[in-house]
């Protein structure tokens, strides 16, 4: 089981780290926290968790946590969303997963209050490495001036990649006009 849990940009890898160890007693020498370029000189015991910053720049949510099976054992197999629902609670920020899609601009965003909810995320961005919603999926309470779309865009992007004509039958709703 892997986690990718993406922070706001404003939330310090530092912070992160304090939470992932109060919240499931971890070493702190096994987990990382810094900027993405200092990963690149660490010399130090194997790491369950990584938290860096600085992934991309400009991006909304660019402190970025990484873990793989050893985090899982420790967290006793909790849901990526479990996880970032209790790090954003303890932390007071948001952050986004994915939506497990075939298109990566799926995703789910988890504000500081707990709330979750699927977001789009700007695709331009996500193809230099920069996380930006482009839009929700239903109105977020603690985030309104995220622009909402209906059920059928979402459904419209996650079928994408079948190729699917742009005519389809009557009386349809046309999907590109969302």
């Amino acid at each position: 089981m892997d986690y990718l849990i993406n922070f706001d940009s404003s939330t310090s890898p530092a912070v992160v780290k304090r939470a992932v160890i109060e919240q499931w007693g971890l070493h702190p020498a096994n987990v990382f926290a810094g900027a993405d370029f200092e990963l690149d000189t660490y010399d130090g015991p194997e790491l369950d968790v990584i938290i860096q910053s600085g992934i991309a720049a400009g991006s909304s949510f660019g402190t970025e946590m990484q873990a793989g099976i050893d985090f899982a054992m420790r967290c006793d197999y909790a849901s990526e969303l479990a996880v970032a629902t209790e790090l954003c609670l303890a932390i007071g920020t948001r952050a986004v997963i994915s939506a497990e899609l075939p298109d990566p601009t799926r995703s789910v965003l988890i504000t500081e209050d707990g709330w979750h909810g699927r977001v789009a995320l700007d695709s331009e961005e996500l193809e230099r490495g920069a996380i930006m919603i482009n839009f929700a999926l239903q109105p977020i309470p603690s985030a309104p001036t995220i622009p909402v779309r209906t059920a059928a865009c979402w459904d419209a992007g996650a079928l994408d990649f079948l190729r699917l004509p742009k005519l389809g039958f009557a009386p349809m709703r046309r999907l590109w006009d969302c």
